[in-house]
């Protein structure tokens, strides 16, 4: 009976390492992780060994997939582009695909801080969790006694090269009337003076 119990145990742990929902590599990165530019990507489609493989994300936020050709996945989290390149697949291809991506490899994932902060400069994003605004301007040494914390502005490249300014209002922010600001690789954070 014991043998069994133990048979049956050891089973049961094997299968958990194998089963690819249950896969004990972690991903370095929670739900809050936006896959960046210059991002490698182990994407493996469950047994379909030809679709699985290390896709590395172009300048342009795309990987070129089989199958489906280019897909864009910057500014996507890990689930949000698991479930597009398997809705694509399902579209004509695969009956019920099941795909895994896991970041091999994080491309440069840095944010620019300029003007009235203790400490301008470039900052490394953190590789998990959920980089804001307000973490970095704490980050950054805060705020300068001339900084006008009302007319930060952050200024981000949008797919194709588009530039588009966020007010992130950090008033709002720091009195809990709007939610923090989740920043992306190669952000400008703008810090202004203050007009008397």
């Amino acid at each position: 009976m014991k043998k069994s119990i133990k048979i049956l145990l050891i089973g049961s742990f094997f299968f958990l390492l194998t089963c690819p929902a249950f896969s004990a590599k972690d991903e370095a990165g929670s739900e809050y992780y936006k896959i960046a530019a210059g991002d490698n990507l182990e994407i493996v489609v469950y047994e379909e060994e030809d679709l699985s493989g290390q896709f590395e994300v172009k300048e342009d936020g795309t990987i070129t997939f089989p199958l489906v050709g280019p897909v864009h996945v910057v500014g996507l989290a890990k689930k949000e582009a698991e479930d597009k390149l398997r809705a694509l697949l399902k579209d004509g291809y695969l009956v019920d695909p099941y795909v895994r991506i896991i970041v091999g490899k994080f491309g440069t994932r840095n944010i620019l801080i300029v003007g009235h902060v203790g400490r301008p400069g470039s900052y490394p994003l953190p590789e998990d969790g959920n980089p804001t605004i307000l973490k970095a301007i704490v980050e950054s040494g805060g705020f300068t006694q001339m900084a006008d914390p009302n007319g930060t502005r952050i200024i981000r490249t949008a797919p194709g090269g588009k530039k588009v300014t966020i007010n992130p209002r950090i008033g709002d922010i720091m009195s809990g009337r709007r939610q923090d600001i989740s920043l992306e690789p190669g952000d400008l954070i703008v810090v202004p003076e203050r007009l008397f």
